[in-house]
């Protein structure tokens, strides 16, 4: 009996040792809330992540997009400028600028031998960075060092003309302040006759934001508005993605997500006002927050680039909005996996689906009467559509 009992005893210790090991791994020099903060927790795999078992509808169907991969080696992108999704003729195109070339390059995603490169004069200093996105056939452009704005038509035959140019710095004062470019993603900027909406940031607080996400200014007038407030976990939470993710569903209202946040709003440009929100998606979200001591610690930092699970894109292709999500990897050689939640006009989440391919969250678009999204290796494209 007593062998037996020190056996047990034995048996507990090592179960408890295996757990504390377990924590220590998973959040290593973990002394505050603050280094790991928002809603860490546990590993959770790609296979475990809670499904919907109703209204998920899902048709694939591959599309060859190895010439973009062609194209993109020869016309590299040199610096992060964002890609941009451009559709001319019920076309669609992968679009991107080469400062290199003084450029805008347009790759068509199907077909292999539409290809078209535009010059870009007197418009981009190759030492600064840039915000820029494609809305309907007119690509706005914001240096982020000058603030100088510039929209420039695109034409039937891929040329440029300049619209008009505008020194944002003489209606804001921007000591302080910074835009955010197109690091991470091109859904920084809309534009809604004749407001323009513009993500910005505050290097005077210590998570770099301000308690406003947008400022909508006025091109006519030279007004400007801020609006709309950050989720509250953002006033606590260093992040390394503090921008928002926009998408305008018509003249009147965008639809704002945030990479760290299972919040969505459909807003007004002009008031502010908000008409819809959801705060209820059906999913369980494994965000992290980013501490400035993690970059010195490279198994914290490891740990956060597979464990943090952000919303990676926002698509409206006129029915329904799609949000785009990288779920975390158990280890750096699991492939990347996204989710997709599908929400109606109203915000109302209405179904998911779970793609079985490796994914470029990021790279997302949409498409016909659904989105297409990248694979990892950018050899093939993936068609999804809910019904």
């Amino acid at each position: 009996m007593l062998p037996l009992c020190f056996k047990m005893i034995k048996s507990f210790y090592k179960i408890l040792a295996f757990y504390c090991c377990t924590i220590l791994l998973i959040f290593p020099n973990c002394k505050s809330s603050k280094q790991l903060c928002c809603e860490a927790s546990e590993v959770i795999s790609y296979s475990q992540h809670p499904r919907m078992n109703e209204n998920r509808f899902e048709i694939d169907s591959s599309i060859n997009i190895s010439h973009i991969r062609k194209k993109y080696s020869e016309n590299p992108i040199n610096r992060a400028l964002g890609y941009f999704h451009f559709t001319k003729n019920e076309k669609n195109y992968l679009s991107y600028i080469n400062v290199s070339m003084d450029s805008l390059i347009f790759i068509n995603i199907i077909d292999s031998t539409d290809f078209h490169r535009s010059v870009i004069t007197n418009y981009l200093n190759k030492g600064d960075a840039y915000n820029c996105r494609i809305i309907n056939d007119t690509l706005h452009l914001i240096n982020n060092r000058t603030f100088i704005y510039t929209q420039l038509k695109i034409h039937e035959d891929f040329s440029l003309t300049k619209i008009f140019i505008l020194d944002l710095s003489k209606i804001i004062n921007f000591k302080g302040l910074y835009l955010f470019g197109n690091y991470f993603i091109d859904k920084n900027i809309e534009f809604s006759y004749p407001h323009l909406v513009l993500t910005y940031g505050d290097f005077k607080t210590g998570n770099n934001n301000g308690k406003s996400v947008y400022f909508v200014i006025d091109i006519k007038t030279g007004d400007f508005k801020k609006r709309l407030d950050f989720p509250d976990k953002y006033k606590n939470c260093e992040l390394r993605t503090p921008y928002s993710i926009s998408e305008k569903i018509n003249k009147d209202y965008i639809v704002t997500v945030f990479p760290k946040s299972d919040e969505l709003f459909c807003w007004n440009i002009q008031t502010g006002t908000i008409k819809h929100e959801e705060h209820n998606f059906n999913f369980v979200s494994e965000f992290m927050c980013f501490h400035r001591d993690m970059n010195r610690n490279l198994a914290a930092a490891r740990k956060y680039d597979l464990n943090d699970e952000d919303n990676s894109n926002l698509i409206y292709n006129g029915k329904y909005i799609y949000l785009i999500k990288r779920l975390r990897k158990e280890t750096k050689n699991e492939p990347t996996k996204a989710a997709v939640l599908v929400f109606n006009d109203s915000l109302k989440h209405v179904g998911s689906i779970f793609p079985e391919y490796e994914a470029w969250p990021r790279m997302s678009f949409p498409y016909k009467n659904g989105i297409v999204l990248f694979g990892s290796n950018t050899y093939k494209a993936y068609y999804y559509v809910f019904e």
